[in-house]
């Protein structure tokens, strides 16, 4: 018996005139409840989950219905509803065999115990919403267990198993787990598994439903730091920044991608006057997985200056990580963003070869503060894009302070489509935004 299933904790003992043991109702044990959702017109076989062995003496238990009036459950088999010790059954399911059923034990010791039982009845075109779970993994072969009120029932009563998909008899299957083999988004559907069971001479059904989902495969990469791409940045003193930490973790690689902040070795979200928020990104239709971790200083202070912010990124079985230190901003003079290079419209280049297209904007002086060029493929960050490479500097002059931003895109090999694609530099500054356009074209 599980007691830490129990809801009372005290136990009494009266004796009857004779001395056997006899248990009050007030002194019972009440286990907790529990509720099942079955097919009008099939067969229910219920054990109370904290039974150990429902092979009792009729004598020692006895079964009921809740209700206004309360009735008693025969153990006559010519009924539909009726019991054998602890075992209670539900022959051809009828909607008026809904509610609530009790059944109070006692023991020859004269513990006494209250099992109690919800059953709510539906139609089979309600088999949808009567699921025991999904199954949803990205394994290639997927395994559909039998419910296991359905398993062990064709267990006690050496029933049949069959399975349908849907509406649909899948031939040749008669176990009680079922292998869908190079699962694909085809065989998403509901699986029922059916026990068929003999009682009394008489044959019935038992079913339970789960539904799969195909889950596409993940894979799951090294983990690389996105940003920061810096090792210093430069902020005001009393302003208020936002710093991201984004990690890239593989193609459809959800478990366990997490980016988060450190400062000096402690876990931002747990420090005052920081708050972090973490968000997920899947690319379409790349599946390019990204976490990024956003911390806001809601005022930067002296202290920060000396702190170390580490952006940590975990993946599935790898762990990375870069640090950043804030760096106090002189005095800036924030211009127009313009854009430096590209300073032509088209670039000649050999189908095959690797390339380097530098995007190169000026911001104003010592005006580091969202100073950041950037390439675009046809509207789409070229940094999350397969085959394209891109790394950025932020450079200041000396002694004028001029400031500039460069990414560097890399293409490994120049593919025909790179002769289609659109390759924008934008120039992001302090307020003002601007953007060049590029193609390439066939060198010859």
């Amino acid at each position: 018996m599980d007691v830490s299933r129990l809801l009372l904790s005290v136990v009494m003992v009266m004796s009857t005139s004779d001395g056997t043991p006899e248990a009050s109702d007030s002194s019972c044990f009440h286990l907790d409840q529990d509720r099942y959702k079955v097919i009008k017109g099939e067969a229910f076989y219920y054990v109370p989950y904290d039974l150990d062995d429902p092979n009792l003496p009729d004598a020692n238990i006895t079964w009921y219905k809740d209700g206004s009036e309360v009735m008693n459950i025969t153990t006559d088999e010519a009924h539909r509803i009726h019991y054998h010790g602890g075992a209670l059954f539900f022959l051809n399911i009828s909607a008026n065999d809904a509610g609530c059923y009790s059944a109070r034990h006692i023991e020859p010791s004269g513990e006494c115990f209250y099992y109690h039982l919800k059953i709510e009845v539906f139609d089979g075109t309600s088999r949808e919403n009567l699921t025991y779970g999904s199954i949803r993994n990205s394994d290639q072969n997927k395994n559909i267990p039998c419910p296991q009120p359905v398993k062990d029932t064709c267990k006690t009563f050496n029933g049949n198993f069959t399975w349908f998909k849907g509406k649909n008899l899948i031939p040749g299957q008669h176990k009680e787990s079922l292998w869908v083999n190079d699962a694909t988004k085809d065989d998403e559907d509901i699986y029922t598994c059916i026990c068929t069971w003999t009682h009394n001479h008489k044959v019935y059904n038992s079913s339970g439903s789960r539904r799969l989902f195909a889950l596409e495969k993940a894979v799951y990469e090294k983990v690389k730091i996105i940003s920061p791409n810096t090792t210093e940045q430069l902020v005001k003193k009393g302003s208020s920044v936002k710093l991201n930490c984004t990690v890239y973790c593989g193609i459809n690689a959800v478990r366990d991608c997490e980016a988060t902040w450190f400062i000096n070795g402690n876990p931002a979200k747990q420090m005052d006057g920081y708050n972090e928020t973490t968000t997920l990104e899947i690319m379409d239709p790349s599946k390019r997985t990204f976490s990024t971790a956003t911390l806001a200083i809601a005022q930067v202070s002296a202290a920060d200056f000396q702190h170390e912010f580490k952006c940590q990124g975990s993946g599935f079985y790898t762990v990375t990580s870069a640090t950043l230190t804030l760096k106090k901003d002189e005095k800036a003079v924030y211009e127009k963003v313009k854009i430096i290079s590209p300073n032509t419209t088209e670039q000649l280049v050999k189908k095959g070869s690797s390339v380097k297209l530098n995007c190169t904007v000026y911001c104003g002086i010592n005006a580091v503060r969202d100073c950041e060029a950037t390439w675009f493929i046809n509207g789409n960050p070229a940094k999350q894009m397969d085959g394209y490479n891109e790394t950025t500097t932020l450079e200041i002059m000396d002694p004028s302070k001029r400031t500039f931003s460069t990414a560097t895109l890399a293409i490994a090999q120049v593919s025909a489509a790179d002769f289609q694609h659109e390759f924008k530099c934008q120039g992001s500054g302090f307020y003002t935004v601007t953007s060049a356009t590029l193609t390439l074209k066939k060198d010859g």
